[in-house]
């Protein structure tokens, strides 16, 4: 049986949300450890680069303009390190989503997202 989308979203917001790993303080102190790398979270244990670090600092330097307008510098360099891929870039995701939606959906078309 086909689940209708109305169906469909009502079920996703009835869920749980997201469930937040533990603190590494906390689970320092709930098992006695010392250090917590909390890799399922995507955390470095080690820190960030000192070259990211480098590359921060230098483009807090800038950070009282507003960005690329035309937004090719970053597709430039993505297609320089992975070859002549087509990329859509946004500031945040929301921006990303609402992009290719107007690309990819036909006025009057019911979506979930």
């Amino acid at each position: 049986m086909q689940q209708s989308v109305n169906s469909l979203v009502r079920d996703i917001y009835l869920q749980e949300g997201y469930v937040y790993a533990r603190s590494p303080e906390e689970i320092a102190e709930t098992y006695g450890f010392s250090r917590v790398a909390r890799l399922a979270s995507n955390e470095n244990p080690f820190g960030p680069p000192l070259k990211a670090v480098a590359a921060v600092e230098t483009a807090l330097s800038g950070m009282h303009r507003y960005p690329d307008t035309t937004s090719e510098l970053l597709p430039d360099a993505l297609r320089e390190y992975h070859g002549n891929y087509q990329f859509v870039t946004g500031v945040g995701m929301d921006g990303v989503i609402e992009t290719c939606i107007r690309l990819l959906v036909n006025p009057g078309e019911k979506v979930a997202v």
